[in-house]
């Protein structure tokens, strides 16, 4: 094999094995959306890394509507998304939303000035 067909090679190797790291950075994105709404939902919804809105007016909108009972509304992770066109979408779980076996979700629009619940949901793991 000649010199250059093995750099080609090794080149081909090289965009290929970047290819799917990139593509399993969005898998844990993806699976995270299946559990905070529908898989139907094909929306571009893109993690909300950071913000400069005051998230602690929606948080309060969530904990007044909540699709558990009282009991399950102490989650300990709390994951944001949004997208292009502004509204957010809010997930509660136990872990990361992808293994966690309960949590709850709501989707934020404005109206207004004012932000409100455009829907919610939750999933629970039945064994």
């Amino acid at each position: 094999m000649s010199l250059a067909r093995r750099r080609t090679r090794i080149l081909l190797g090289a965009v290929c094995a970047l290819a799917l790291l990139s593509a399993c950075e969005s898998f844990p994105l993806a699976r995270d959306l299946n559990m905070c709404g529908s898989p139907d939902d094909t929306r571009p919804w893109s993690r909300l890394e950071s913000t400069e809105l005051d998230l602690a007016p929606l948080r309060a909108l969530a904990d007044g509507e909540s699709s558990l009972p009282p009991a399950r509304q102490s989650y300990r992770v709390e994951s944001w998304f949004t997208l292009p066109t502004g509204e957010l979408k809010l997930c509660r779980s136990e872990t990361a939303p992808r293994s966690s076996c309960t949590g709850e979700w709501w989707e934020f629009a404005r109206s207004g000035s004012e932000w409100q619940i455009t829907r919610n949901s939750a999933w629970v793991c039945v064994d």
